[in-house]
C-alpha cells in the first residue's frame, strides 16, 4: 500500500508542477516586465472586486495591504492556508465566492 501512495504522490506532484508551478514561474518572470498599476486602473470596478486572500501567504501582510489599497471598495475574504490551498481546499474558496 505504501508503494501505491509513493507512486500516486510522485505522479500528483509531477502533474502539479507541470500544470501549476512551471507556468506560474513564467508568469512571475513576465510580471517583472509589466508596467506598474495604480488605484485609478481599478476605479471602474468600484464595489465589484472580491479579493480572496490566504491567511498564510508567502506574500507579506504589507503586500496584501498594498493590493487591497489598489482596489476601490473591495470585498475581502480570507481562507485558511496559503496559495496551495486553492488546490487542496477548493470547497473553502467556493464557499467564499
Amino acid at each position: 500500500m505504501a508503494h501505491f501512495f509513493a507512486i500516486w504522490g510522485a505522479n500528483f506532484f509531477e502533474t502539479f508542477c507541470d500544470t501549476f508551478i512551471l507556468p506560474k514561474t513564467g508568469l512571475l518572470a513576465n510580471m517583472m516586465n509589466q508596467t506598474p498599476v495604480t488605484a485609478d486602473d481599478f476605479s471602474q470596478l468600484k464595489g465589484r472586486i472580491l479579493l480572496v486572500l490566504p491567511d498564510q501567504d508567502f506574500f507579506s501582510g504589507k503586500m496584501q495591504e498594498d493590493l487591497i489599497n489598489l482596489m476601490h471598495d473591495p470585498k475581502i475574504a480570507y481562507v485558511s492556508g496559503g496559495h496551495l490551498s486553492t488546490v487542496l481546499r477548493v470547497d473553502d474558496y467556493i464557499g467564499v465566492i
